[in-house]
């Protein structure tokens, strides 16, 4: 028999696999597993969240929550949301610029990690199947120390004929 509280607050909704949905919330009971997509009167107290009622075959059956939902008020529970939400308003609009930079320089910095990573894997690669020898001497030659020049005087010459062309 229904009782003048939960008359109302009585809604017809309907039944999901996941159970009834109400705020976000899901709340379900074995009983239910017959009754997917089909509408069915729920009641609720808003003196907690825990759980809500059913109307079932003539009776109300209590439906317990699924998940971790501490044992508070309806709207207490609506105000901390509302709460988040504006922290998270907040977050996004000032702080997250910030996130947001630093994870793009992380993945930058990872980016390059990867390159010199990879680069020096090729590099190894190559040296240990030889590729890129070659036979010739690639060394630099040693440097050759020049003899200074030794000038003569025009005397020890001799003759000049050296310098005349000859026809």
């Amino acid at each position: 028999m229904r009782t003048s509280f939960f008359a109302n607050f009585c809604r017809p909704l309907t039944v999901h696999s996941r159970g009834i949905q109400i705020k976000h919330r899901h709340y379900w009971h074995p009983a239910l597993g017959k009754r997917i997509g089909q509408k069915i009167e729920v009641s609720w107290d808003e003196r907690t969240i825990q759980h809500v009622y059913a109307e079932l075959e003539g009776s109300f059956v209590q439906m317990a929550v699924i998940g971790q939902y501490p044992d508070v008020w309806e709207a207490d529970w609506e105000a901390a949301r509302a709460k988040v939400r504006a922290l998270g308003r907040g977050y996004q609009a000032d702080g997250g610029r910030a996130a947001t930079a630093r994870a793009i320089a992380a993945a930058n910095q990872e980016i390059h990690q990867a390159r010199v990573r990879t680069k020096e894997a090729r590099r190894r690669a190559k040296r240990r199947e030889g590729e890129g020898l070659t036979l010739a001497d690639l060394r630099t030659p040693e440097k050759l120390l020049k003899q200074p020049v030794q000038w003569k005087s025009v005397g020890e010459l001799g003759e000049d004929t050296w310098l005349k062309v000859r026809p």
